[in-house]
Parts: C-alpha cells; structure tokens; sequence
C-alpha cells in the first residue's frame, strides 16, 4: 500500500488515527504499540505476501538473537545476527535476479523496502548489544522489536531510525491534538508535492526516455528534469511519514536540507539521504575507524562501495558509488582547500561541480544496465545516432515550465533566512494561520483529483 494511493488516504490511515484517538484515552502505551503493530501487519499483507512474510521471518529471528545476545553477553550471536541478515539482503536483492537461484528458492519478487527493513534489524541488534540492559519483561521486548522494525510509515522507504532513539518513544509518547494537526499539513504537503510535481516531471522524463534519438539539450534536459523529480519524490514520502508519525506522536527526524545547494560532495551527503548516511557513519564508518584509526580513504571507500551496493546490484550503482567516494576523498586533501582560497567563485564552482557529478549521476537509478548508461552517456555529449526525432523544444510545454520554475523558486526560497524570519514573525497570527488552512485543503484537493485521473505512481526508491 502506497501513501499516494486513495485506498491509504482514505480507508487505511483515518480507521488506525481514529482507533489511536480512542484508545490513547486508555493512557497505556503498550496498547498503543500493539494498535500499530496490527496495522502494520495488514500494511505489509496489502503490499505483498512477499513482504509480510519476509518481515515476519525477520522479526522473529532477529528477536531470537537479541534473547541469546542477552543470555550469553558476547559478540558472538551478534556477528551471526548480523551476518544472517546481511546474507538475507543479498539473496533478495542479488540472488534471486538470477532465474536458477529464483526457480530453485520458488522466488521471483523482492520485498518492497527489504533494503530499509534490514538496515534496521541490524540497528535493532547492535543499539540492543550496546545498551547491554537486562530483559526486564520479555513480552514488552517483543512489542519493542515488532513496534519497531513493523513501524508502516518507516517501513518500506524510511527514513532509517536507530533504535536506540526509537525505543524512547516506543515507552513514552504524548498524543497531542496539536501534534496530530502539524502530521496532517505535513502529509498533505508531501502527498502535493509527490502527486502535482514529481509525478508531472516523471511523465515528461518517461516521454524523452522512450524516443529512439533525441538532441544533446533535450538529454540534458532530461538529466535535469530526472534530479528534480527523484529529490521531490524521495522528500515528499519522507514528508509524508514524517506527517503519519507525527499523528501517532513519534518524532522522526529531517531526511533531507536542501541537497542541491551544496557546495561540495561532502556537503550533499550531509543533506541527502540524512538517516542513510547517519546509519552508515554509525554502524559501518566508526567501528572501521572512523578519522582516528586506519587510512580515512580507505574507510570512505568502503562506505560509498556499501553505499553503491545497498542501492542496486549492477555494476553502474559500485560505480555510482565510488566516484562519490572519490570525489569526498579528493574534497578533504585538495579541492575544497583549493575552492576556498576562490572566495565567492569558489562557492559557484563548488556548487556547479557538485551537481554536475550529482544529477549526471543519477542516471544510474534511470538505466540498471551498463548498455543502457552508455547510451545515456553518448546522448549527453552528442555520439549517438544522427538521426534526431524530438528536439528539445518539443518538450517545453507550458505547464512544464511552470512546474520547473516553481520547484526552483521553492528550492531557492523556502530556506532563505528572510523567508524563515517571516514564517516565525506569522507563525501565531490568526490570519495567517486562516491562509495556510485554504492552500492545505487546495492542495489535498487537487492532489485527490490527480490521483483520481492519473491513478497510482509508484515511488522510485521502491526498488530498494
């Protein structure tokens, strides 16, 4: 089940808020938890048996291990926890695209958001190792990993939580009427941003993906539409469970600041992607060394190849990977020292390059064969055929244009300094208030009718 799909706006999420809203006047959160995990359950069964299953395997062994963790205190169960899980990725997301290991398994789909679901089952092992706490009530440790890992708004697309900062909230939350309302705006934020934006630039992109021969601009143009789409995309389902969880009153911190103003490959992994880049600085990086032990490239290098690895298995998503890990290990010994000599042009050219590499980049996402980005790669610097059918300004359209310079002025404004001062300055006038209410609500409408005409667009970081 997606957040942009009528069955969730409507059916699913109103019946779990409304039964949350009566049975948090119980007062006891385990109750809560248990409400949460239910539905969560039927939002892995409506996605895919495939899914569910998995989750429940995961679930159980991964609860399994943590009671040895607890019994034995060594490394030992937590190495094979780890592993096991490590190995049960790499079958879903390698093995079974080969047809004899899927015949033989009697496997042929992938999970949804088997990717995330382990990254946190390793998180549950590890936080869980390192708090080293008796098992005070072994049923309310099994509400804590199934709350947790089970979690529907987290579940198939993030953002990744540890759990020692999840588990907090698992035992004491508030539901907040005022909570429940800031989720609200954030959802329909989000679901307008997926259903009006990012959906209208993917059909341009789909367009210019599926002609034969296209000029050099348009295939620049359909690098830049492509960037623009997978950051509103990926943002807007970050909002949108950053919104569901809010109305279950569980904080989940920011996935994304703004990635394409970066100055540097550094700086982006900094602003994108927050939570994947914090796992793997937390459970990857640190305990290879970190910056005090060993080579800090070599580490870096590890990090970016797991980087490229965790999002696909083709050899464009490694490489993918290891040039922005070559880029981050060229930044710290002699580009950004270089640019910051430069001044303000070190900035713009640190800003250029850096979403030069990002947006040419993601065509690793668009083409999972090493073909298909070749061909990527001749039509931006003009090599494939001569025979031009659609030239660039076959897809200017009006309302693409519109859609460009309004995501534009969005990315240029909503975190300008003047703009947030003005934003706190109204932030508690009734009138303002009375405004933001109208755009929300026309927002959820003609995002409604989107989803009516156009039907269900899936997210592109599914695949992971």
């Amino acid at each position: 089940m997606a957040f942009n799909s009528v069955s969730f706006v409507f059916l699913f999420l109103p019946i779990v808020a409304g039964l949350y809203c009566l049975l948090s006047r119980i007062g006891r959160t385990n109750v809560l938890n248990i409400l949460l995990i239910a539905f969560s359950l039927i939002f892995c069964w409506w996605g895919g048996k495939e899914c569910l299953n998995s989750v429940i395997v995961l679930i159980l062994f991964n609860f399994l291990i943590c009671y040895l963790m607890r019994v034995t205190q060594g490394k030992f169960f937590l190495c094979v926890g780890v592993l096991c899980n490590l190995a049960f990725l790499a079958f879903f997301k390698y093995c079974i695209s080969i047809p004899v290991v899927a015949k033989s398994f009697n496997v042929f789909i992938m999970p949804l958001g088997i990717s995330f679901i382990v990254f946190h089952c390793i998180s549950y092992l590890v936080d869980s190792y390192k708090e080293n706490a008796l098992w005070l009530n072994t049923k309310q440790e099994f509400i804590n990993c199934c709350t947790y890992i089970l979690y529907f708004p987290k579940l198939i697309q993030g953002p990744i939580v540890k759990y020692t900062d999840f588990k907090k909230q698992i035992i004491d939350r508030e539901f907040n009427i005022n909570l429940c309302y800031e989720g609200i705006v954030r959802f329909i934020f989000g679901l307008s941003k997926k259903t009006l934006f990012a959906d209208e630039l993917g059909s341009v992109v789909r367009q210019i993906q599926h002609c034969s021969n296209i000029d050099v601009a348009t295939a620049w143009f359909a690098v830049f539409l492509y960037g623009l789409q997978l950051y509103i995309e990926f943002s807007a389902y970050s909002d949108m469970a950053i919104g569901v969880s809010k109305i279950f009153g569980f904080n989940i911190n920011e996935n994304f600041n703004f990635p394409y103003a970066s100055k540097s490959i550094t700086e982006f992994w900094r602003r994108w992607h927050i939570s994947l880049g914090a796992w793997f600085k937390e459970y990857v990086y640190i305990p290879l060394g970190g910056n005090r032990i060993g080579s800090v490239s070599f580490n870096i290098f590890i990090v970016f190849l797991l980087t490229g690895v965790w999002h696909g298995n083709t050899k464009a998503f490694i490489a993918w990977g290891l040039i922005h890990g070559l880029m981050i290990v060229l930044e710290r010994k002699y580009i950004v020292e270089w640019l910051s000599k430069l001044n303000t042009l070190g900035d713009f050219l640190g800003f250029l390059y850096t979403n030069l590499i990002v947006f040419i980049g993601w065509g690793c996402f668009r083409f999972d064969k090493i073909l298909g980005a070749k061909k990527y790669f001749k039509e931006l610097l003009g090599l494939q055929n001569s025979n031009i059918v659609f030239e660039f300004e076959y897809f200017l359209q009006p309302k693409i244009l519109f859609l460009i310079c309004s995501v534009i002025l969005w990315l240029l404004l909503v975190n300008d300094k003047k703009i947030v001062k003005i934003k706190q300055y109204l932030a508690n006038k009734r009138e303002y208030e009375c405004v933001k209410m109208v755009i929300v609500v026309l927002l959820f409408y003609c995002s409604i009718i989107s989803i009516l005409n156009k039907g269900y667009s899936p997210f592109i970081y599914f695949q992971f």
